[in-house]
């Protein structure tokens, strides 16, 4: 069961990634370089902070 929710949770948050990652590109194309490197962090943000508190704060 345990590794269910870890596998859920890594997953969920690779498919938040890669959907982040196709709006920088659709950023870029639109040259708002700002704008595509501020999206590009919160979504390292958003992949670094859960997958830390899932692996080490457990």
């Amino acid at each position: 069961m345990k590794f269910f929710i870890v596998a859920m949770a890594v997953g969920v948050t690779i498919g938040v990634f890669i959907y982040t990652l196709n709006f920088v590109l659709w950023l870029f194309r639109r040259k708002d370089y700002r704008g595509a490197i501020g999206v590009f962090l919160m979504g390292v943000a958003a992949v670094v902070v859960p997958m830390y508190a899932l692996f080490f704060l457990h």
